[in-house]
């Protein structure tokens, strides 16, 4: 399961620009909207699962989103659709990439692969939109007579 965080929406003129906390500096910001922001942050805003067949979207322009679908227990994609959900092409200066290293995910045509155990980041003209991250934890399962204990570190 991936947490998903978007920054503050921002309108402006024909596009939503979209910024974040980090990957994205103010002088980045302002140049991208024409706006100085004293603090940009990021925002949680749900979360994808690989377990079951929700569908996820992340408004990128007025007319584009990107929609987060699952392939399989370890694969999703992303692609991106009109308002109507019809396909349309990955939207110029679009790119996804791994965010540790910031080097590409894999691309087929139109879609972008990506997978539960990798951290990504999704970027216009190199600054970050948004960003998916792997939650990083386990259930702890067991029978009724299982005894569990959390020591804060």
């Amino acid at each position: 399961q991936f947490c998903f965080y978007t920054p503050h929406v921002h309108y402006s003129a024909a596009a939503t620009i979209i910024t974040s906390q980090q990957g994205l500096s103010r002088r980045a910001a302002k140049k991208l909207t024409g706006q100085s922001f004293s603090q940009i942050k990021m925002v949680y805003k749900g979360s994808i699962s690989y377990r079951n067949d929700d569908v996820n979207y992340v408004r990128i322009t007025p007319n584009v989103e990107a929609k987060i679908s699952r392939l399989d227990r370890a694969f999703a994609q992303i692609a991106f659709v009109d308002n109507n959900d019809q396909p349309v092409p990955v939207p110029a200066h679009i790119s996804v990439v791994f965010q540790n290293d910031q080097s590409p995910a894999a691309r087929l045509g139109n879609i972008f692969l990506i997978s539960w155990v990798e951290n990504y980041m999704v970027l216009f003209n190199g600054v970050e939109l948004f960003r998916l991250e792997n939650q990083k934890q386990q259930a702890i399962g067991g029978g009724a007579d299982l005894e569990t204990r959390i020591v804060q570190a």
